[in-house]
């Protein structure tokens, strides 16, 4: 599946423990493909990404197309 580059970084900020409460363009092109879910009842709202999503974001960062996130440490804590 071919994501462009605002696909892939929404998904790599929504990560697997955030979610946007308003619904974008960006956010209902990842919810057709199934990136994406709504919890909301009208389905504009409270995005979250779904396993799909999640593995669509790996394979993002194991082509390259991401670079790898890494976990803030003490000393590096932007990083």
């Amino acid at each position: 599946m071919r994501l462009g580059n605002k696909q892939l970084q929404k998904l790599r900020t929504l990560g697997p423990s955030l979610c946007q409460i308003v619904g974008d363009d960006v956010c209902r092109s990842l919810a057709k493909r199934g990136l994406l879910a709504s919890d909301s009842e009208d389905g504009d709202a409270f995005y979250h990404i779904t396993p799909d999503g999640m593995r669509a974001l790996a394979d993002a960062i194991d082509d390259g197309k991401l670079p790898r996130m890494k976990v803030p440490t003490k000393d590096h804590p932007s990083e």
